[in-house]
């Protein structure tokens, strides 16, 4: 058994989130020399039970055969629903871990470096689209880089947290966040505390906030700063020719366009023309000392 070979994959398995169980049959299996072998993993994340099967093939690099850990395939069940998905290993890069594919298969973001094939490593926020499948039934990832515009220091400041007075409770929780955890804060509302929990939502430039109960809170909708653009929203109503940009205050916002406007005008008058039209015409004609309507 290459030694090498297997302490770089049991570091590989902690630093993923599968602990140090896995050791003693990962020993095992290397030692057996077959081509491939699969391991068995589970853990409970608060109400949330996964199970994966770790996928192990060798092949031979520089000369010398090794083991590769190349994908695992997740399982989540919990009260509200069942979820199957398969995450590949990138040996390049980061990988998304045990913890990290539970808050992707429960519909939450996660911050990563992504390291394509070609080009250089980026990072991004990414999540799981459930509407959209590849052909073994996986949920194909979306992903928000930082051009998008989201920060998700900036959403958290919209609302009163009482982290925001605490920069190393500030940085824990925006690194939680960026995990893809339900994050537990406090909100000072009307001079009370109220524990919530947070999530971030990139997509839509903003958070989503859920009280003890997981009852969904409002959000204040995102500060849209010129360097990103518009609300998807408004984006809609340009396209639509609804509107028209304008900057106030080092932000931008949506006013009616001209043409609307003008719109309005020829409507009034059009209106006001028409009322004009049903009054009774006078006629005055020479000579007479009245008038006929």
């Amino acid at each position: 058994m290459n030694t090498n070979n297997f302490e770089y994959l049991q570091n590989q398995l902690l630093n993923l989130g599968f602990g140090e169980g896995l050791t003693s049959e990962l020993e095992k299996q290397m030692k057996t020399g077959m081509p491939d072998f699969r391991l068995s993993a589970s853990h409970e994340f608060g109400k949330d039970k996964m199970e994966a099967v770790l996928h192990f093939n060798k092949s031979e690099k520089d000369g010398n055969e090794m083991y590769f850990f190349n994908k695992y395939d997740a399982m989540l069940m919990n009260e509200k629903h069942n979820a199957r998905q398969t995450f590949f290993i990138n040996n390049k890069g980061q990988s998304i871990t045990f913890k990290e594919a539970c808050n992707l298969m429960n519909g939450r973001c996660v911050h990563k470096e992504i390291t394509p094939k070609e080009g250089g490593a980026y990072k991004a926020w990414v999540k799981l689209d459930f509407s959209n499948r590849d052909d073994k039934g996986n949920a194909k990832f979306k992903h928000f880089n930082e051009n998008f515009g989201f920060d998700v220091k900036e959403a958290v400041g919209r609302l009163p947290f009482k982290e925001l007075s605490d920069p190393e409770q500030m940085a824990t929780l925006i690194a939680s966040l960026k995990k893809g955890n339900l994050a537990k804060a406090t909100l000072i509302k009307e001079g009370n505390e109220q524990a919530v929990f947070i999530t971030a939502d990139p997509q839509f430039k903003t958070l989503k906030m859920y009280d003890k109960n997981e009852k969904k809170l409002y959000v204040p909708s995102e500060k849209v700063d010129p360097r990103y653009g518009l609300a998807p929203s408004d984006e809609k109503r340009l396209s639509e020719g609804k509107g028209q940009v304008a900057e106030v205050n080092n932000s931008m916002v949506m006013e009616p366009s001209a043409s609307l406007n003008n719109d309005k005008k020829k409507d009034l008058l059009a209106k006001k023309t028409q009322s004009h039209n049903l009054l009774p015409k006078k006629n005055t004609r020479k000579g007479r000392g009245q008038s006929m309507g």
